[in-house]
């Protein structure tokens, strides 16, 4: 199975319409991942997914598989958060 399968199959299923803090909200763990592609949180919060991957240069759909990457990952595995940054 995709990711972008689990993301919308997934009850919290992630949406390109969701707002950068909605996602922060919801998932705190995903706050790594926006700041690796350089996601101004403040200034960005309240964009839509699908505006903030287009101005970042990506695609919505990678987006969200990166988002879900984070979120999936285990918090207390050291050896995944080294790997994410």
């Amino acid at each position: 199975m995709q990711t972008s399968d689990r993301v919308k199959r997934n009850s919290d299923a992630l949406d390109e319409t969701m707002t950068v803090n909605r996602v922060l909200h919801e998932h705190p763990e995903a706050k790594p991942a926006f700041e690796r592609l350089l996601i101004d949180l403040p200034l960005e919060g309240c964009d839509c997914l699908d505006e903030v991957a287009w101005r970042h240069g990506l695609e919505s759909r990678e987006l969200l598989e990166q988002l879900q990457r984070a979120i999936d990952a285990p918090a207390e595995s050291p050896a995944v958060q080294a790997a994410l940054n």
